[in-house]
């Protein structure tokens, strides 16, 4: 830490502590250099927890523990300025040091790996993060109760029915901007595969990141969207992540491509000799996702938002199904892959998410499922006739029924304070009067 410590004094101004709140929302505390010593960084940080939806405000006192190993430098600050991840520690009474905080998110990512190999499953689970989002000139909103309205412009042109899928500029407005984006990507050493132009018009965009062991992923996903949203704002653009944020067109997903690997890197996935080229465990976690569906979506689509995407029409899934190349799927078989990365996507989740939370519950279902050595094609053992849910009450009420294959390390507390946590939030828009209700009911 010493060494790290002194790269840091010599080389920054400042150095920026990062880290999510309970929901998934990058928050950021920023330290002048002179502050930055062993012992105040061992020590941690402190900030108020009810703020960041981790605790109430009459034991809200926890702090940023520093990972300094995800330093790296901030290209948007002027001043030279290091930014690291945090985890999230209080201390128990009479405790002189921190201990990891039951909630933090980096931590709970962490100990379902740790379950995973200490089950003697696999090594590492692989995530590939697919980020869809759209880039508008200008985005804005009011909820004043008589003065209510969302406005939005893109100078992108709707054109060819809006379908804007791989096209080129000059029809592609944005392939210079996603080329910043992905420079800036690789700069702090996150891998990209490509970009390119998304569905919608005007203004979708899709980066797919490439392939990253777990414990990194969740970082690479908040990073990631930091990256997008403050390259957009040098281009004076808005970068929206919002699941559906145009009646219409097609919504922003966060597909995850995953596979199981050996200490080697390679994927356990793989059987030349099954009908979908995946192995007994590929099959069995893939029917552990689709029998934990539905608690699942509590944790990857957590928004009342995300359900207006989940709709016909649109390549979004909405049944406990899995395909080879199939978008309409759960869970979609790429059809191009190559043997070493055989795996398989899951289509349901937004980036809305705390990915943390998301890919942690995503593994730990997955080795639910090959405990129980479930057939995703035996509609009876992934309980295919339980609808998936429809809106963010249903989720969070599949997840209060279906929680048991998270305790290892989600505890039935943090389940309960996220489902009354999520519930309250979905009462504001969910009794908000909206612009399509005005338009079918307003003449009755």
């Amino acid at each position: 830490m010493q060494d790290k410590i002194k790269e840091i004094r010599e080389n920054y101004e400042f150095l920026d502590l990062q880290l999510v709140d309970f929901f998934g929302k990058l928050k950021t505390i920023s330290l002048p250099v002179g502050f930055v010593s062993e012992e105040n960084l061992s020590q941690g940080i402190g900030f108020d927890a009810s703020n960041l939806h981790y605790a109430d405000v009459t034991k809200s006192d926890l702090v940023i523990i520093p990972d300094l190993s995800t330093a790296h430098s901030d290209p948007f600050k002027e001043i030279p300025t290091c930014s690291v991840m945090g985890n999230i520690g209080f201390f128990p009474d009479h405790s002189q040091e921190p201990k990891i905080f039951p909630y933090d998110p980096r931590d709970i990512l962490s100990n379902a790996l740790k379950t995973l190999r200490n089950k003697g499953i696999a090594h590492q689970l692989m995530v590939l993060p697919e980020l869809e989002f759209y880039l508008f000139d200008a985005l804005d909103c009011s909820t004043e109760s008589l003065n209510n309205y969302v406005e939005i412009d893109c100078e992108e042109p709707m054109v060819n029915r809006s379908k804007g899928y791989h096209s080129p500029i000059p029809f592609d407005a944005f392939a210079e901007v996603r080329m910043e984006i992905v420079k800036e990507l690789q700069n702090i050493g996150i891998p990209v595969k490509y970009h390119h132009h998304e569905v919608g018009l005007p203004g979708q965009c899709e980066i797919e990141l490439d392939f990253l062991p777990l414990e990194i992923a969740g970082d690479a996903i908040i990073q990631s969207k930091y990256i997008v949203r403050n390259v957009a704002h040098q281009w004076n653009l808005h970068a929206n992540f919002m699941p559906k944020p145009i009646f219409g067109l097609p919504g922003s997903g966060m597909h995850l491509h995953m596979y199981l690997a050996n200490e080697k890197g390679d994927s356990i996935f793989y059987d030349q000799s099954t009908t979908y080229k995946l192995s007994n465990k590929a099959m069995s976690f893939m029917g552990g996702i689709l029998l934990h569906l539905g608690s699942l979506m509590a944790f990857s689509n957590p928004s009342t938002n995300s359900y207006k995407r989940l709709v016909s029409g649109y390549e979004a899934p909405q049944d406990k199904s899995f395909a080879k190349s199939n978008r309409n799927a759960a869970i979609r078989i790429p059809a191009y892959t190559r043997l070493e990365e055989t795996r398989f996507e899951y289509r349901t989740g937004d980036a809305i998410c705390n990915p943390y939370y998301t890919l942690a519950a995503l593994l730990m279902a997955g080795i639910d499922g090959i405990e129980k050595n479930i057939d995703p094609e035996d509609a009876s053992q992934v309980k295919r006739e339980e609808a998936i849910p429809r809106n963010l009450y249903e989720a969070m009420d599949a997840l209060k029924k279906d929680h048991a294959f998270l305790d290892p390390v989600i505890k039935k507390d943090m389940i309960d304070e996220w489902i009354h946590q999520k519930v309250k939030e979905a009462d504001f828009p969910n009794n908000y009067p909206n612009p399509a209700e005005f338009d079918t009911y307003i003449n009755y």
